[in-house]
């Protein structure tokens, strides 16, 4: 099997790296997530697969934002973690079957936006990447799902893009036999948020539109149920349960979709890498995050759960959560600045921004057993209006050393990766026929 760049524009094998690489000085602004907890690298490059755009202040690529996302070698296996699927461009800058395709992924990806995330590799860059999954020509286009993939080989226009990606993705909903099957999956579902519809045929098509476009949000459940009312019920957080009734024969699928979005956080839960993107969309002020001992925090939480649901009814701008203090040791050492658990954090300000200039942290103990939301509130209030001294500040590591650091993720905010194809030619006719041209 030939290099990706063999036979593309004269030259040795050996020298099309460094070609390409001095192709790349083009590249427009992308994001270094500056941020050394593995939590925040996953969860926000999840949240970017989703079709996230993240900025630097006062960046801006040419043309505008792109919902595709830029992968490399250090994190695309990442990617594919993070999103249970993911259709993903193998490219070369120089190429002008990729300058064909780029607005038509674009136009795709923004039409699927939501429930299937696009993302491009640099091929031409990325060789172990190439090497891995055989690229041997461009554009080669790849659909990743639930640990398998299969490459697209049809026409290279938005409206076939989008028709076959539909045809591959399944639907989001998982449709369960009896109620009692519904409390097991219940019990096993984590720290995620589960979305159930109890209901006949004309509930289970409404919701099956709105879990495949916020299939992002958590788990999406349905059980038949021949006789009694048809409800949705929104399960998240330790044992909290909300629920919108709705009308069995005509049920209005916009009411239900703004429910489940408005209600996928919990006043208080447990905050991991597959949900920190949706607590992270809400939490533009800050976030109050509960960091128990090691041994029982699980416990610990459910203990003082009433607590904490009071203190998130009174501050409702700031998400209050928990956190696994082992499993994210490292975030909560060096993002939170915990080292003698129990404490409340409070983090003013949304930390994944880049642009936000003077982050501050509030730290209180919750080692006192009559600990009340009264006096919880009154701590925040008073760290709000200036009269606490905040901690000091969060060691983030500048740009420089965000670029030197192995593992950090890039997000492109637009544009292609050469200025050229900024003057890409018109999609390819569908009347071609065959396999589209690769080069």
């Amino acid at each position: 099997r030939r290099a990706p760049w063999d036979g593309q524009g004269g030259g040795s094998a050996a020298a099309a790296p460094q070609r390409a690489r001095a192709q790349a000085t083009a590249i427009p602004p992308v994001v270094q997530l500056r941020l050394r907890s593995p939590l925040l690298r996953a969860a926000l490059l999840g949240a970017a697969l989703i079709g996230a755009t993240i900025a630097e202040e006062g960046s801006g690529a040419a043309g505008g934002s792109s919902p595709v996302v830029l992968l490399n070698g250090d994190n695309f296996a990442m990617a594919v973690k993070a999103s249970p699927m993911l259709f993903v461009d193998f490219y070369a800058p120089w190429c002008g079957h990729n300058k064909q395709l780029e607005p038509e992924f674009d136009k795709a990806a923004l039409s699927l936006a939501g429930r299937v995330p696009f993302a491009k590799v640099d091929a031409s860059l990325e060789a172990d990447l190439a090497e891995e999954f055989q690229i041997d020509g461009y554009p080669t286009l790849l659909f990743f799902r639930d640990g398998g993939r299969e490459e697209y080989t049809g026409v290279r226009d938005n409206s076939s893009l989008v028709t076959w990606v539909v045809s591959k993705s399944g639907s989001a909903l998982i449709e369960l036999s009896s109620e009692d099957e519904l409390d097991q999956r219940l019990d096993q579902r984590g720290a995620l948020t589960a979305f159930v519809a109890l209901g006949g045929p004309s509930l289970k098509a409404s919701f099956s539109d709105v879990a495949d476009y916020n299939r992002k949000l958590g788990i999406f459940l349905f059980v038949p149920r021949a006789s009694g009312a048809s409800v949705i019920e929104v399960h998240r957080g330790i044992d909290e349960r909300v629920e919108l009734p709705v009308d069995a024969a005509a049920p209005d699928t916009d009411r239900i979709r703004d429910f489940c979005q408005e209600e996928a956080v919990p006043l208080f839960g447990e905050i991991t890498e597959n949900n920190y993107g949706i607590y992270n969309a809400r939490a533009g002020l800050g976030m109050l995050w509960a960091v128990f001992g090691p041994d029982a925090y699980q416990e610990d939480a459910r203990r003082r759960r009433e607590v904490f649901r009071d203190l998130a009814m009174r501050f409702p701008d700031y998400p209050v959560v928990y956190i696994d203090p082992v499993a994210y040791q490292e975030h909560v050492e060096e993002e939170l600045g915990c080292t003698a658990p129990p404490v409340l954090v409070f983090q003013v300000g949304n930390l994944s921004s880049s642009s936000l200039a003077d982050p501050r942290r509030y730290m209180t103990s919750l080692q006192e057993e009559g600990l009340t939301a009264q006096m919880l509130s009154a701590w925040v209030a008073d760290a709000l209006a200036g009269k606490i001294e905040a901690e000091d500040p969060l060691d983030l590591p500048d740009a420089e050393e965000a670029e030197a650091s192995p593992g950090v993720p890039q997000v492109q905010v637009g544009g292609d990766t050469t200025g050229a194809a900024a003057d890409a030619g018109a999609p390819p006719s569908a009347a071609t026929g065959g396999a589209p041209a690769r080069s």
